[in-house]
């Protein structure tokens, strides 16, 4: 997480044998009675641009719920991941689809996030995700601007069912903002609207 964020994307390949993997250990889960439900991806992202020629994310996502898995998602990858939206609006009962929203404008999400749909785009995947009876979650991590949260939570409570919420780290930004002032408001944001949510450790602690 702390390489250069343009050495991160290049070169992305599909990794060998993943589906099969993917398969076996499905069995393994259904065969020890583990119902737990599967992340994907939070440390990457299942619709990135690379998705859109290999195709390989609906391929896991057909494998994980013939054998009957829940799933947790998570993406910035907006329309790209609307591609499965049939799939996922047929096993709704077993879906949590997630976006991970960090910048109000799209200006802002474009110049920091390369690669990833503009927050619009998300913003309008996760109204489509709720439309179509799926369980929907935003991350608001990293936090850049406070304000920029509190306006994403103001914008995208009417369909959003949980929210998390981390601070910024490793970067000179963490330094500007006032993460206990921060922590406490939007403590009191997310408590008003109702809505689950989750407050990360690390913001949390101060």
């Amino acid at each position: 997480m702390k390489k250069d964020r343009a050495a991160y994307h290049k070169n992305v390949t599909p990794r060998a044998s993943a589906l099969e993997y993917l398969s076996s250990d499905c069995y393994d889960l259904n065969r020890a009675g583990d119902t737990r439900p599967v992340f994907c991806s939070f440390s990457c992202d299942i619709w990135q641009q690379v998705d859109v020629e290999y195709g390989i994310t609906r391929e896991a996502l057909l494998i994980l719920f013939t054998y009957g898995r829940s799933v947790i998602l998570l993406t910035k990858g907006g329309k790209r991941s609307m591609r499965d939206f049939d799939l996922l609006a047929a096993n709704a009962h077993r879906v949590m689809y997630g976006a991970t929203l960090v910048f109000k404008e799209d200006s802002e999400s474009l110049k920091h996030e390369p690669g990833a749909a503009p927050t619009s785009e998300r913003i309008y995947a996760l109204r489509e995700a709720h439309r179509l009876g799926m369980r929907t979650w935003v991350s608001l991590e990293p936090v850049y601007n406070p304000e920029d949260t509190f306006a994403l939570i103001e914008a995208t409570q009417g369909y959003v069912d949980v929210y998390k919420v981390g601070k910024l780290n490793y970067r000179p930004e963490a330094k500007e903002v006032d993460w206990k002032k921060f922590s406490k408001e939007v403590e009191e944001k997310l408590k008003s609207t109702g809505k689950e949510y989750y407050i990360k450790s690390d913001l949390r602690k101060v």
